[in-house]
């Protein structure tokens, strides 16, 4: 038998390793010696298949306990089995296509074979076999399985920074959020000594405020009179495209009060009655690293625990993969030095991008794609705006609530044209981040004429966001087969204010430019090639993608309100909002032949839930945030 474990249920196809049948025409004498024999035999071979059955998953908790082969069976013998392999879609049930079985190899980390129960276990045994492994069996019948589900838009550092970072996100006033920043001196007090008494957070959005002025921004004398000067205070908004600092920061600042907006490319210090010198206490986007560049950063060992908590989190709730939107060569260096020293805690497959901020240069020698692709360097991110929250957004007409059309990285095509086509031709695909209509348009003419020129087909050139999008540049997008990559729960965050900031007439029944607002549905009707969902975290959104499932099948935010879901026309169906953290998320970044669905020659990578997000339905769909991970496998391990 070898180390092959041979099934032996009566109720499977695979014949019985020993027969009951009996033999005629014997000599008496001789019956007792062979059935001696036999019954020797038949010792032997039990005594094998209790030691050397296949090793399930005990006790139905879908861990296989005590098994250590390279091969891999995953099945569901039920009849209604639900690992849904997204490689296509099932009209009848409004779902996925679904399989019954898997076999995979763990050492090469590679699905070889999906199809029904009998015929993946026959062909899972063999190569078993011929492998001279232990073949390992894990059933999940009862539970559901999905491909790992990938996040295309996400910040690993950042999000790994909130280990020592105050996070005052979620707070829902202004009060709670000085409460937080005190709870965080409080615990973190030696670190706090440590960095020179500065204390670095990020989270806080007024618009959820409910004991702040509506549509005003804090200033550094609301820190001030909080905690003095003992403490230099830098908080970064929950967008990440504004900080707020209070006067102590603001002094540690060599020539800080000498600097004017005139000098800042893509960002601008916000001053009382607009007098340069005596700054409010916050600023956007680029000039946010006036003070940044100034804060004392983590140690080596810190950046380290950072990456490893942000990557357990993310395998806590079912991520496999991420697209990081904007990292600093830094990043770049620990992630390499991740891979190649620490494979066991580089538990995902990250497509990560450099920052069009920098020059190519910078990157070149942390220029990496590995041959299991859990690093992948070869993307770059623009920046075309600020965010809609912080009034940055760059917009065609002026906000309803402010006398301004936002922020504009670049003032005309022409340049950003050349600066894509500069970094296009060093050898890097590229995303750019784009919220506002003017930011989106310009970024749909550079690409659309970038296109053209070249004669480019499969391109895959991405708009980060896509946020606020004119109807007709809708259609260019989709005729140009550019992607959006698009967060669900923006949608659902941002809906308290957007019409404030966006629908001037506020007319009802009017279509004003707040119907091209997170325009899911419209994007795929125009035929995108691809819709990619994410959830920006820690900007706005949380690591859990569950979440964004919800948003995208319901846009109502988690009490359920509006009623109905807020612009209901641009809601997905279930099988498009998985399919954006799947099969299309893997297409975004050029992973399609290697991950995203469950499939024969691609990598294992799939989640176990105990509940079915495809059974659930309009009257249902709060249970999608009792849906729990029950285990996260990349590469079948």
């Amino acid at each position: 038998i070898g180390k092959i474990k041979m099934y032996t249920d009566t109720t499977s196809d695979v014949e019985p390793l020993v027969s009951n049948g009996k033999t005629k025409g014997m000599q008496k004498s001789s019956k007792i010696a062979i059935l001696s024999v036999a019954s020797l035999i038949v010792i032997i071979v039990v005594i094998v298949l209790i030691v050397a059955l296949p090793k399930e998953n005990e006790t139905g908790n879908d861990t296989i306990i005590g098994c250590n082969g390279n091969m891999l069976f995953v099945y569901d013998r039920s009849g209604t089995s639900k690992i849904y392999s997204m490689t296509g879609y099932n009209e009848s049930s409004e779902a996925s296509v679904i399989i019954s079985s898997f076999c995979v190899n763990k050492t090469s980390e590679i699905i070889l074979f999906t199809g029904n129960y009998s015929a993946g276990l026959s062909f899972c045994q063999n190569a078993s076999l011929q492998d001279n492994t232990e073949l390992c069996m894990l059933d999940v019948t009862t539970k559901t399985v999905f491909p790992g589900l990938i996040d295309t838009h996400v910040h690993i550092m950042s999000q790994g920074a909130l280990t020592y970072k105050a996070n005052v996100a979620g707070a829902n006033s202004f009060a709670e959020t000085i409460q937080r920043l005190q709870e965080y001196i409080d615990t973190f007090a030696d670190r706090i000594e440590r960095m020179d008494y500065w204390i670095d957070g990020r989270g806080w959005d007024q618009n959820y405020w409910n004991d702040f002025p509506e549509n005003e921004l804090p200033t550094r004398f609301d820190l001030d009179a909080a905690f003095g000067d003992k403490y230099k205070i830098y908080l970064t908004r929950i967008d990440g495209h504004a900080a707020w600092f209070n006067t102590a920061a603001m002094n540690a600042v060599p020539n800080f009060t000498d600097t004017n907006n005139d000098d800042i490319e893509g960002g601008e210090i916000l001053y009382f009655d607009d007098v340069p010198g005596n700054a409010t206490g916050i600023l956007v986007d680029t000039a946010m690293n006036f003070i940044r560049k100034c804060i004392p950063g983590p140690s080596e060992e810190e950046e380290e625990v950072m990456l490893e908590n942000v990557i357990n989190e993310m395998n806590m709730h079912g991520l496999v993969g991420g697209h990081d939107a904007g990292a600093p060569p830094s990043d770049h260096e620990l992630f390499k030095r991740f891979v190649t020293d620490y494979p066991d805690k580089f538990n995902i497959r990250l497509y990560s991008m450099a920052t069009s901020r920098l020059h190519p240069d910078n990157y070149t020698i942390y220029r990496y794609n590995d041959t299991n692709n859990r690093l992948d360097t070869s993307a770059v991110k623009f920046y075309l705006d600020g965010a809609l929250g912080s009034w940055g957004a760059a917009l065609i007409e002026p906000y309803c609530d402010l006398n301004s059309s936002g922020l504009s990285m670049y003032n005309n095509v022409t340049r950003y044209y050349n600066d894509i086509l500069f970094w296009w031709e060093k050898g890097y695909h590229i995303g750019t981040h784009a919220i506002g209509d003017f930011a989106n348009q310009l970024v749909t003419q550079a690409y659309s004429d970038m296109i053209e020129e070249l004669n480019l087909e499969d391109h895959r050139l991405r708009i980060e966001h896509a946020q606020i999008v004119n109807m007709d540049d809708i259609q260019t997008i989709g005729e140009k087969k550019i992607i959006p990559i698009m967060q669900p729960t923006h949608a659902t965050s941002d809906m308290v204010f957007v019409p404030s900031r966006l629908d001037c007439d506020r007319t009802e029944g009017t279509r004003t430019r707040i119907n091209g607002s997170y325009a899911w549905q419209s994007m795929l009707d125009a035929g995108v090639p691809a819709l990619g969902f994410g959830s920006d975290f820690p900007a706005v959104g949380v690591v859990d993608p569950f979440l964004g499932l919800y948003a995208a099948v319901t846009r109502q935010n988690e009490t359920g309100w509006p009623q109905g879901g807020w612009l209901p026309w641009e809601k997905v169906s279930k099988y498009q909002a998985l399919k954006g953290y799947t099969s299309d998320a893997a297409f975004c970044a050029f992973k399609e032949n290697v991950s995203g669905t469950i499939e024969a020659g691609k990598f294992a990578d799939f989640i176990i839930m105990d509940k079915d997000f495809f059974e659930l339905n309009e009257g249902t769909y709060n249970e999608i945030f009792q849906i729990n991970v029950l285990q996260t496998y990349l590469g079948g391990r």
